[in-house]
């Protein structure tokens, strides 16, 4: 899979940084900051003492990394691994000159780590973190950076990262916002995401836009009132029945809510009153008329049945304008796909009908996996591959 495939490879070398240097030079507003020269490098409990930290550890008293200016020239501003200790990091201002990492966290005892009322500027990924389980990260800003905040566990199918990432506020994020691999158990709410198109990223190709934000692994995963103004949600997950354990509820993208329905029995959405839309455990499903560019997915159709996707327009989509997952008797008829990775992606599902419509400018104008299908009367221009088949 091309997106999980980038996602572990971005997170999974960071850890092999042995030596990192930093100078820190930072203003911010209405606090009074110190500045620091070097990285903040904890790898033990003993290592706290080393830079005179306020605080002792407990859970009513952590450790703060707090009011400090950072400019970061090579690597990291603050790391901090295998401790079993309380750490608050608050009211700090980092910035980036050349494109590096804020945070980068590896503790796997969970709830040590709280990150809050920080602002992250032009850093290649604000906040990393590899094994780290019940991390709060609220009230923070980002802006001008490559990725925001990025989350993922070796063990991602079964780990629970169980993190609190509640009002945070993202500005001109090229790429994801939010990208965890183990969501299991996440609560993602009250974010709001902006970005101004003039300055996003020129791509070789436009279904290369990313998502904003990019979720794994939905079991108990809570998601909720969250705005995104130019880029999509996408949700995956292989165990079709941690979608039915997800909450989706109240997010806004690209201006339309977010619609994620488990259990109908037939309805139609004739409409198009949704930017996205998820539809799980449903049959007799009549969906038309709908309009889902630069999403990451337009139609997520998981454990449905009997039902049809027609009369509709997707584009640009880093993930596929149609996704069909576990499904059976559905139809595909009428539908314009442009400048999507996928037009159709089909995985596990059975007796998919594909007719009348046009897949151009794609990676994959259709790629069927483990699926059973009938095509007719489709136009493919322009793809790199137009059908693609995988058993």
């Amino acid at each position: 899979m091309r997106t999980k495939n980038l996602f572990v490879n971005r997170y999974f070398w960071v850890f092999l940084i042995s030596s990192i240097v930093i100078v820190s030079v930072f203003t911010p507003i209405g606090i009074i900051l110190r500045k620091r020269k070097t990285p903040i490098i904890i790898k033990s409990n003993e290592d706290f003492l080393k830079y005179d930290l306020p605080g002792t550890g407990t859970e009513i008293d952590p450790y703060r990394i707090e009011n400090r200016r950072m400019i970061i020239n090579d690597f990291v501003a603050i790391m901090i691994s295998n401790i079993s200790k309380f750490v608050l990091i608050q009211n700090n201002q980092i910035n980036s000159k050349s494109n590096e990492r804020g945070i980068v966290l590896g503790v796997s005892i969970p709830g040590l780590i709280e990150i809050r009322n920080n602002i992250f500027e032009n850093c290649l990924e604000a906040i990393h973190c590899i094994r780290t389980y019940e991390c709060v990260i609220k009230n923070n800003i980002f802006k001008n950076g490559k990725y925001g905040i990025g989350a993922f566990s070796f063990n991602y199918a079964n780990d629970h990262l169980n993190f609190l990432i509640q009002n945070n506020t993202f500005i001109n994020i090229e790429n994801e916002e939010i990208g965890l691999l183990g969501a299991v158990g996440t609560i993602i709410k009250d974010n709001t995401c902006s970005f101004n198109t003039s300055e996003m990223q020129e791509y070789d190709k436009a279904y290369e836009r990313p998502v904003g934000f990019l979720i794994y692994n939905l079991n108990g995963t809570v998601i909720r009132n969250n705005t995104l103004a130019y880029k999509g949600i996408e949700l995956i997950d292989s165990d079709p029945m941690n979608y039915h354990s997800a909450e989706v509820v109240s997010n806004i993208v690209r201006g339309k809510e977010v619609g994620y329905f488990l259990n109908l029995n037939g309805s139609n959405f004739d409409e198009n009153l949704y930017s996205q839309l998820f539809l799980i455990n449903c049959t007799n499903i009549l969906v038309k008329n709908q309009t889902s560019n630069f999403t990451g997915i337009g139609v997520c159709m998981v454990n449905c049945s009997n039902s049809a996707i027609q009369d509709s327009d997707f584009r640009y989509n880093g993930y596929a304008g149609i996704y069909i997952s576990e499904s059976n008797f559905i139809t595909v008829n009428n539908n314009y796909f442009d400048s999507n990775y996928r037009g159709l992606r089909t995985l596990n599902s059975f007796n998919i009908t594909v007719s009348n419509n046009s897949f151009n400018n794609g990676r994959y104008g259709c790629e069927f996996v483990n699926s059973t299908y009938i095509l007719l009367i489709n136009t493919f221009s322009g793809n790199e591959v137009d059908i693609r088949d995988v058993d």
